[in-house]
């Protein structure tokens, strides 16, 4: 078992296992008959806790890939921090207030964007909502304003866009090799041409798909958008 190997790796290297760090966790679909199932895993003697979500890289991971957890932490920071642009947009410049969107607003919903495309439309939905009411307090207009006017106006991208040019430019890296070894094997040119008067122009090979759950998969999503 990898259990055991893994063990045995901490053994030879002199290396002492932190399991107030470690977590399982059994990762499933929403209606799968295991969903409730809880895993016991000992590794060098000690009990792993069994979770539902866990934080990996300041990303809150859940049991079903939904991210939602993760969803409501961004829409939580973005709420509070929106609430003080409204505050004291009244005060300050336009020039001021985008520079405090960009530093506080944007860099919540640019982080792992590439991974929340996956979520459900709902819950980018509620991202989306967040975004559009902290750029209606930078450009000081009321609840009411058209937000495809103050994207205009701000000269910026919808969440839901970022997420795609994100995943887009990782199929790209992919593709052509230059990326992290994981999009490298993710990502390849397909036969096919994009365009037959240009043969520089190749589509991404996209991924069979037989059930909703590989529909979210960022191999699939990408090769998608790429195309």
């Amino acid at each position: 078992m990898d259990l055991v190997h893994l063990s045995g790796w901490f053994k030879q290297n002199k290396l002492c296992l932190n399991s107030s760090k470690t977590k399982c966790m059994l990762m499933t679909g929403k209606h799968s008959s295991y969903r409730n199932d809880v895993l016991s895993v000992r590794l060098v003697g000690e009990e792993i806790e069994h979770v539902s979500v866990m934080q990996y890289l300041g990303v809150k991971i859940d049991n079903h890939l939904t991210f939602e957890a993760h969803i409501n932490v961004v829409c939580g920071k973005l709420a509070a921090r929106t609430g003080l642009l409204w505050r004291i947009r009244n005060f300050i410049p336009l020039a001021l207030a985008m520079t405090l969107y960009q530093s506080l607003i944007y860099p919540h919903l640019l982080y792992a964007n590439f991974a929340l495309d996956g979520a459900t439309t709902g819950l980018k939905n509620r991202l989306q909502v967040q975004q559009n009411n902290a750029l209606r307090a930078v450009l000081k207009k009321d609840y009411m304003h058209s937000s495809s006017q103050s994207f205009a106006e701000a000269e910026k991208d919808r969440v839901t866009v970022t997420m795609k040019k994100s995943l887009c430019n990782i199929v790209y890296q992919g593709i052509n090799n230059i990326g992290a070894p994981v999009y490298n094997d993710m990502f390849n040119y397909a036969v096919k041409l994009r365009d037959l008067r240009s043969s520089d122009q190749l589509l991404a090979e996209v991924p069979k798909c037989r059930t909703k759950i590989v529909e979210n998969n960022m191999a699939y999503r990408g090769a998608i958008y790429w195309n």
